[in-house]
C-alpha cells in the first residue's frame, strides 16, 4: 500500500548525489521519498568538481519522514509538490517528524506548484514542516506554500539566506498555527526584509515578532562594504 518512488522502513537511508539528478512521479497519486522509523541524509559524492544535485517532483508529501531526522549536506536539493489542489490535499513539500539539519547546501521547497510557475495554488500547505527544529548553516534555503513557508518548533540560522512565503504567514511555530509566528535564532548580524511579497518587502526590525508573521520574509547576513 505504498506508492512512493523510494520507500524505506526501520533503517537510516543515505542518498549520495553525483552530478545532476531528477526524480519525478508519473501521476497525481505518486509520492516521493517515504521513510518510516529512520533518518534520511542527502550528501555529495565528492568524486567530481560538480556539486551533486537532485530535483524531486511528485505529489502529496514529496519527502516524508514519519519518525526520523533529515540531513542535507553539501548538495543542491529542489523539492516540488505538483498536486493540483482540486479535490485533493497536496500535503507538504518536506514533512519531517524530527529535526532538519541543512549545511553547505541550496534547498528549495515548494508545495502545490501544479503549473510550474513556482507559485503554490490554493490548497497547498507548507514548503517545510517539521515537528522538531530546523538548523541552517552556510546555506540558501527557500520554502514556499499556499498556507505558510515553514512550520517548526525552532529555527536557527548561521551565515545563511533563508526565505519563506505563504498567504497566511511565512514562519509558524509548531502547535500554535495560526496564532503565533516563529521567531528564529539568528547567529550573527542579519538583515530581515518582510512584507506581502518579495516585490513589496522592506527592511524590518529583526527582533520584532510581527516581522515573521508577514506573508514574505527574507533573512540574510549583513553585507559589509
Amino acid at each position: 500500500n505504498v506508492y512512493a518512488l523510494i520507500y524505506s522502513q526501520d533503517i537510516d537511508l543515505k542518498i549520495v548525489l553525483k552530478g545532476t539528478n531528477t526524480l519525478a512521479g508519473v501521476d497525481m497519486y505518486q509520492e516521493g521519498i517515504i521513510i518510516k522509523n529512520g533518518s534520511l541524509t542527502f550528501a555529495d559524492s565528492d568524486e567530481e568538481n560538480v556539486t551533486g544535485s537532485l530535483k524531486l517532483t511528485t505529489c502529496y508529501p514529496v519527502i516524508c519522514l514519519y519518525n526520523g531526522s533529515l540531513s542535507v549536506e553539501n548538495v543542491n536539493l529542489t523539492v516540488i509538490n505538483t498536486q493540483s489542489p482540486t479535490g485533493y490535499d497536496p500535503g507538504d513539500a518536506i514533512f519531517v517528524n524530527g529535526n532538519i539539519l541543512i549545511s553547505n547546501s541550496d534547498v528549495t521547497a515548494i508545495s502545490g506548484d501544479s503549473d510550474g510557475d513556482d507559485i503554490p495554488e490554493e490548497g497547498a500547505t507548507f514548503g517545510i514542516l517539521t515537528m522538531g527544529s530546523i538548523s541552517v548553516t552556510n546555506s540558501i534555503v527557500s520554502a514556499t506554500g499556499y498556507y505558510g513557508g515553514m512550520w517548526a518548533n525552532s529555527l536557527s540560522v548561521t551565515n545563511s539566506i533563508v526565505t519563506a512565503a505563504g498567504n497566511f504567514g511565512a514562519l509558524f511555530v509548531g502547535d500554535s498555527y495560526p496564532e503565533e509566528c516563529l521567531v528564529p535564532t539568528l547567529n550573527g548580524e542579519f538583515t530581515v526584509t518582510a512584507g506581502d511579497d518579495a516585490a513589496s518587502a522592506t527592511e524590518a526590525d529583526a527582533s520584532a515578532d510581527a516581522t515573521y508573521a508577514n506573508k514574505y520574509v527574507k533573512i540574510e547576513p549583513v553585507k559589509y562594504d
